[in-house]
């Protein structure tokens, strides 16, 4: 199989994985199970893509991690704020009630939680994955010409 099809039959087991595998488990304990078996995966597809560590894919503590990573948390915490204010105005669903004070923090907090862990995976995939190994074969642009003839001359 050539290099640049193993890199997208990656991408989309890692995708399908994050988005039907983790974001559809019935259960937390579950969910939590599958973000922990995420990471062997993720090893697994780089050793197929010649890929030996997770700093080739962006998984680096370096000094604006934790800038770059909130950053990033508060773009798609927005999103999803937006996308549910439309849902509202739409009236797909209903607000029945509102919660007591201290169940509605813990419920806010796993919401945080969820979203950071979401965000985390979502990043591994899409600008470490993805561009990780057009990196490693020296593609500083996305020649998508360039892909397409060695996707179908391989």
């Amino acid at each position: 199989m050539g290099y640049y099809l193993k890199v997208i039959v990656g991408f989309i087991v890692l995708d399908v994985y994050l988005n039907i595998g983790i974001a559809k488990a019935s259960a937390l304990w579950i969910q939590i199970l599958l973000v922990l078996l995420f990471f062997p995966l993720l090893k697994g597809i780089l050793l197929l893509t010649q890929l030996k560590e997770y700093k080739q894919i962006g998984i680096s503590f370096h000094s604006r991690w934790v800038k770059n990573l909130t950053l990033k948390f508060l773009i798609g915490f927005t999103f999803w704020l937006v996308g549910y204010a439309i849902r509202n105005y739409l009236q797909e669903f209903t607000i029945t009630g509102v919660q007591p004070f201290p169940q509605l923090i813990l419920s806010f907090i796993m919401i945080l939680l969820t979203f950071f862990i979401g965000s985390f995976l979502n990043d591994i995939i899409v600008p470490g994955y993805v561009f990780g190994p057009f990196k490693r074969q020296n593609l500083n642009k996305m020649d998508l010409s360039h892909l397409y003839h060695h996707l179908c001359t391989r």
